[in-house]
C-alpha cells in the first residue's frame, strides 16, 4: 500500500493576470515622456469601485480639486509602482481585479487620475495618457500651444476635399478656440499638406482647402477670422519614403496627410 502525506487534490490555483500598455504624451508635442512614475492601486471592493466611478476621474488633473476618500488615500502609499521608458511605455502584468485606479506623476507636468475598468479580460489593456505641462495651467484658461511651438494636430482624417474632426481633435480645437477667444493676443497658422498622389498642383490647392476648413470651423467656435493664417504646401513635406514614384500602402501615404499648427504669437 502506498500513502502519500499530500492529497491527490492539494494544488496551488494560478492567479490570472492582466497585460497593460501604458502609452505617456507630451500633449504639446505629442512626444514621449521618460521616467514618468505609474502608481496602479488594484480595486478589490464592489463599494469602493462604485465611490470613485462616481468621482468623474477620467483624466483629472491637478488644476481641479480631487476629492479621495481616507480609505483610498491611505492605500495609494501600497500602489504598484512602474516607469515609462525611452519610448513613454510601460508594460506592467498585474493580477485582475475589478477595476484598477492610476495615478501617473512627473515633475514639471500635472498629475492625471484615471479609474480604469476593464471590459475584457482577454485583450492588453492599452491606456494613452497626455500630460500638460505644469505652465499650461499658470493660466486661468490653459493655452494648448504656445509661442513659437509648432505642431500636427491629432485626429483629424480627410475624405477628398472633406475634414472630418475626430474627437481628440474636437477636444483640442476646443480648448484652442476657448483660449483664442480668452487671450485676444494669440495669433495661429494652420498649414495643410498631402501625400503624394496625384498631381502636385492639385495637391497644392486640396491643402490649401484642408487649412481653410479648419479655419472656418474655429471661426464657428468664435474665434475671429484675422487671427487665423492659412497655408497649403501640398506634397511639398513628405515626411516617410512615400515621394513621386514609390509604392507605399494608403497608411503610409496617410501619414503625410495632415494640418499642422504654428503659435505665431501668445
Amino acid at each position: 500500500m502506498i500513502q502519500s502525506k499530500n492529497s491527490l487534490f492539494d494544488f496551488k490555483q494560478e492567479k490570472r493576470t492582466l497585460a497593460f500598455d501604458f502609452e505617456i504624451l507630451d500633449i504639446l508635442t505629442f512626444l514621449p515622456i521618460q521616467d514618468a512614475f505609474i502608481k496602479i492601486l488594484p480595486i478589490k471592493h464592489d463599494s469602493t469601485l462604485t465611490y470613485l466611478a462616481q468621482q468623474n476621474l477620467e483624466l483629472v488633473n491637478t488644476s481641479k480639486e480631487l476629492k479621495l476618500n481616507n480609505v483610498i488615500a491611505d492605500q495609494l502609499s501600497s500602489a504598484l509602482l512602474f516607469k515609462t521608458d525611452s519610448l513613454g511605455i510601460s508594460q506592467p502584468t498585474l493580477e485582475i481585479d475589478p477595476g484598477y485606479f492610476i495615478e501617473v506623476a512627473i515633475p514639471n507636468y500635472q498629475r492625471q487620475y484615471l479609474l480604469h475598468i476593464p471590459e475584457r479580460l482577454d485583450t492588453i489593456q492599452e491606456i494613452v495618457m497626455v500630460l500638460s505641462p505644469e505652465s499650461i495651467v499658470q493660466d486661468s484658461v490653459p493655452r494648448p500651444i504656445s509661442q513659437g511651438q509648432r505642431f500636427a494636430i491629432q485626429g483629424l482624417t480627410f475624405d477628398e476635399n472633406k475634414l472630418i474632426i475626430e474627437d481628440f481633435a474636437e477636444d483640442f480645437l476646443s480648448d484652442l478656440s476657448t483660449a483664442m477667444k480668452t487671450y485676444s493676443t494669440m495669433l495661429i497658422q494652420l498649414i495643410g499638406y498631402t501625400d503624394a498622389r496625384g498631381n502636385a498642383v492639385q495637391n497644392f490647392r486640396k491643402s490649401q482647402a484642408r487649412a481653410e476648413n479648419l479655419k472656418k470651423y474655429l471661426i464657428e467656435q468664435g474665434v475671429e477670422s484675422d487671427r487665423i493664417i492659412t497655408l497649403g504646401e501640398g506634397e511639398n513635406k513628405i515626411l516617410n519614403q512615400c515621394t513621386d514614384g514609390v509604392e507605399c500602402l494608403d497608411y503610409e501615404h496617410n501619414i503625410n496627410n495632415r494640418i499642422e499648427i504654428s503659435c505665431i504669437s501668445d
